[in-house]
């Protein structure tokens, strides 16, 4: 028989697929005081690319700027050396606009003089390590540029307006991450301004800014998280010296803090609760430092009202907060009583050893004298009773650790 015939070739494999084209580069601008200003870096952004600016030292003024759906880059890094620095523009205008639809924009290292304000209505933005400052760092530079020309300062909003005047950072839509920023001395109108729209913050500290209502963060609408951050030295003239959180919601989380805040007495000199907003704490607080949390959770829901005390609240004297557990931060008890023969003053997390001449009970805020006629030769002495007379022919005052030999 003949053989059976051969099987037919294996068909070739499909051809391999192109290489996927790769991503445009970043288009790199330079902006200087005497060359290109930022707004010329803008206008010649390419449809489909990125978008690259960096900012010189020194100061710079610009004309508003707009960033909306018609902006061709696909994203826009804005960038400062150090020391570089944008100033509010002359008109009063604010000095960025982010509109809905505009690509994202990501900027780093630069500080905002003068309370220059960035209105946020949509996009996306992000600041990382920038500085918005109430005063220029050289005013006599500052006013020997606008000597030319009248400034219109934009006057805050009446206490009963529904729409506050813009503030530096204005969230009125989109979405706005700031991380490891300073807010500082940014006077009238405060520091954040939140209406619509999602705030994250972290890592960062306002310091100094003034207000009529929330000086460091007013909230009407939209969503806030604030985390590591530090709000100190704020003061409100009517309410709210730190925070006023008149809707949405705002939560504060991991270790940030809030001291020093002011306002009128009654008025929340740390933070202003209305009745449409909503405000959360979220373990862990600071070392030595606690909020009431009754169910065992770790979130404290703050009531609707006026806070005045520091917040997270400071562990009280005589008793020590060495760690962050929410059993150790949920309560006044804090992780427990000051051990005896240690000392704990208020937001301790270190007990302080009882030297000589003093003992220290369970629970001391402060050491407590050996009583006279009595000397104390040890330290961490726990109780009174550890107090030894003092030998004939020598004298002791109260919370002596030596005796004194009396004169012949």
């Amino acid at each position: 028989l003949p053989p059976p015939p051969l099987p037919p070739p294996p068909a070739p494999p499909p051809p391999s697929p192109p290489p996927p084209t790769p991503p445009p580069p970043h288009l790199p601008i330079l902006v200087t005081q005497d060359g290109v200003s930022l707004n010329e870096a803008l206008a010649v952004s390419t449809f489909g690319a990125p978008l690259t600016i960096t900012i010189t030292s020194g100061l710079h003024e610009n004309d508003p700027i707009i960033i909306n759906a018609s902006t061709p880059a696909t994203e826009i890094w804005i960038l400062g050396e150090a020391g570089a620095s944008l100033q509010q523009p002359q008109n009063g205008m604010p000095l960025m606009t982010i509109e809905q639809g505009s690509p994202a924009v990501y900027v780093n290292g630069l500080t905002l003089l003068g309370g220059a304000i960035v209105r946020v209505e949509g996009g996306r933005i992000s600041f990382s390590d920038c500085a918005f400052i109430g005063q220029p760092r050289n005013a006599r530079l500052l006013q020997k540029i606008r000597s030319t020309s009248p400034v219109f300062v934009i006057p805050p909003g009446p206490p009963s307006s529904p729409t506050p005047a813009d503030r530096p950072l204005s969230v009125h839509g989109g979405e706005v991450r700031v991380d490891l920023a300073t807010f500082r001395e940014l006077k009238d109108n405060g520091a954040i301004l939140v209406t619509a729209g999602i705030l994250h913050m972290s890592e960062s500290e306002l310091l100094r800014c003034h207000a009529d209502r929330g000086a460091a963060l007013r909230v009407i609408g939209g969503k806030v998280t604030v985390e590591t951050t530090k709000f100190e030295d704020n003061q409100a003239s009517l309410s709210g010296g730190a925070i006023q959180a008149d809707g949405g919601v705002v939560t504060l989380r991991n270790q940030t803090q809030l001291k020093g805040n002011s306002a009128p007495r009654g008025q929340g000199a740390t933070m202003f609760v209305s009745k449409g907003g909503k405000l959360l704490y979220v373990l862990p607080a600071p070392i030595a430092h606690y909020v009431s949390i009754p169910d065992g959770s770790n979130v404290a829901r703050i009531a609707h009202g006026s806070y005045d005390p520091d917040f997270p609240y400071p562990c009280a004297p005589g008793v020590l907060g060495n760690s962050f557990d929410t059993a150790a931060q949920s309560s006044p008890w804090c992780t427990s009583p000051c051990p005896a023969g240690y000392s704990c003053g208020g937001a301790t997390s270190n007990a302080t050893p009882c030297g000589k001449g003093v003992y220290c009970p369970e629970g001391s805020a402060a050491p407590r004298d050996c009583p006279a006629g009595y000397v104390g030769q040890q330290e961490q002495m726990k109780y009174e009773k550890e107090c030894v007379p003092c030998s004939p022919g020598h004298s002791c005052q109260a919370g002596s650790s030596t005796q004194t030999p009396c004169a012949l």
